[in-house]
C-alpha cells in the first residue's frame, strides 16, 4: 500500500480529518474545557455532546455531496482541514478563556472532520483493485488513529512540562494547555502538506481519478 499513491493520499486524508476530533473527544477536550477554559463539568459535557450531534448531522450531508460530486472529495478534505486549523487557533491564541459560543463552534468544526475523514475510504476504493481493497481499507484506517495517538502523547508530555509535572506538581491552567496544543500544528501541517503533494502523485498514477 505504501507504494500506491492513491492509497497514500487516502491515508493522509483520513489522518488529517480525524486526528483533531479524537484528541478533543477521547482525551484532552474535557480537561481543556474545565481546567483551561474554566467551564463547569456540565458545560464541558454539553460541548462533547454537541460534538457528537454535529458529526451525526454532518455525516449524511457529506455522503450526499461526495456521492453526487466525486471531484468534491479533495476540496472537501482540504477545506475541512483549513477550518480545523482556524478552529484550533480560535481557542489557543487568546490568553484568556474564550466565550462559550467560540467553544461550541470549535467542537462543531472538529466534529465535521470525523465524517470528512471517511471520504478517504471512497478515494481508496476508486483507485484500488478489488483483490487489494481490504488491505487498502485497513491501511487507510490507521491514518487518523496514528495521528491522534501521537498527538495525544505529545500534548500530554508538553502539558506535564508546562504545568510543573501534572496533578502532583502544578496546575494545568490555560497557559499550559496553550503550550501543549501549539504542537497540534505539527500533525496538521504534515497532513495538509502530504495531501497536497499526494494529490498530484495520485492523479499521475491513476489518470481520471476524481480528486
Amino acid at each position: 500500500m505504501l507504494g500506491d499513491p492513491g492509497a497514500r493520499l487516502a491515508f493522509w486524508m483520513h489522518f488529517s480529518g480525524q486526528f483533531s476530533n479524537h484528541v478533543v473527544v477521547l482525551l484532552w477536550g474535557y480537561a481543556f474545557f474545565v481546567e483551561g477554559q474554566g467551564r463547569t463539568p456540565g458545560e464541558a459535557s454539553a460541548l462533547l455532546t454537541l460534538n457528537v450531534v454535529a458529526a451525526v448531522v454532518a455525516g449524511p450531508v457529506i455522503g450526499v455531496v461526495v456521492g453526487r460530486h466525486p471531484r468534491a472529495r479533495m476540496p472537501l478534505a482540504l477545506g475541512t482541514s483549513a477550518a480545523i486549523g482556524l478552529a484550533w487557533l480560535s481557542v489557543t491564541l487568546p490568553s484568556t478563556p474564550v466565550p462559550f459560543a467560540v467553544l461550541c463552534a470549535f467542537v462543531v468544526v472538529v466534529a465535521v472532520g470525523g465524517p470528512t475523514s471517511l471520504v478517504a475510504f471512497d478515494v481508496a476504493r476508486s483507485c484500488t483493485p478489488p483483490r487489494r481493497l481490504g488491505t487498502a481499507t485497513g491501511f487507510v484506517n490507521t491514518g487518523g488513529f496514528v495521528g491522534a495517538l501521537a498527538t495525544m502523547l505529545v500534548v500530554g508530555i508538553v502539558l506535564d512540562a508546562a504545568s510543573g509535572g501534572g496533578a502532583g506538581g502544578g496546575a494545568r491552567d490555560l497557559d499550559a494547555f496553550r503550550a501543549a496544543f501549539a504542537w497540534v500544528a505539527v500533525p496538521w501541517a504534515l497532513g495538509v502538506g502530504a495531501m497536497l503533494l499526494g494529490r498530484r502523485s495520485a492523479r499521475r498514477a491513476h489518470p481520471g481519478l476524481a480528486v
